[in-house]
């Protein structure tokens, strides 16, 4: 099953980013969920193509 990976840029505020995991984790995303601080997103990868996330803050 191929892994869908959707990225979330959040800038500089710490808090859009904990925004945009609360978001995911609303959407009932099952997979990983993370934050990369080097290229200031979150990424989200899930199996279900259907749950792809992507919020851009």
């Amino acid at each position: 099953m191929p892994h869908n990976l959707s990225s979330v840029t959040f800038g500089k505020n710490q808090s859009t980013a904990i925004d945009a995991v609360t978001d995911a984790l609303e959407e009932n995303i099952t997979g990983l969920i993370a934050l990369d601080a080097h290229e200031r997103c979150v990424r989200v990868k899930t199996d279900d193509p259907s749950k792809a996330f992507a919020r851009h803050v």
